[in-house]
């Protein structure tokens, strides 16, 4: 459920405020868009249908109409990702709203060229739209994050 808080100077406000607050709990579900979860955990594979975040990437539909398809990252990953052709996604490391929050997740790129040295970028998003990356520590690789073909 979403709630607006609007802030302005007269007393007003108030009365709106409570107007869109209402409308908001009111309004169903799929009418305000519901997400598709993706849990990943590379440590232990158990604790989660996916073992990689390529994986969970690999098989994301479209996502809902208002909706997004949330990838929640929920250990450090030793991969290179690369999104392509993705719309209304989020990838969130590990418990990203918790009180207090978790500490980020890494994703450690393991990409090597020939002499062993680090290669390709760790995360590389293209021809996507309204992606958000939150909580998350790109290490490894030449590049941490890539973006380009229309994204």
């Amino acid at each position: 459920m979403n709630f607006s808080v609007i802030f302005l100077q007269n007393k007003p406000s108030i009365l709106l405020a409570a107007f869109v607050v209402l409308a908001q709990m009111l309004t169903p579900p799929s009418a305000a868009g519901i997400n598709n979860n993706y849990q990943v955990n590379c440590v232990d594979p158990g604790a989660a249908p996916y073992s990689s975040i390529q994986a969970a990437v690999n098989d994301l539909p479209a996502p809902p109409p208002g909706g997004r398809n949330v990838v929640n990252i929920q250990s450090d990953c030793n991969e290179n990702v690369t999104i392509s052709g993705q719309t209304r996604l989020d990838l969130i490391g590990r418990c990203f709203g918790c009180n207090p929050p978790d500490p980020p997740a890494k994703i450690t790129g393991v990409l090597l060229d020939p002499q062993g040295n680090p290669n390709g970028a760790v995360l590389s998003i293209s021809g996507s739209q309204d992606v958000t990356i939150s909580n998350l520590i790109l290490t490894g690789g030449n590049t941490g994050l890539v973006v380009g073909g229309g994204s």
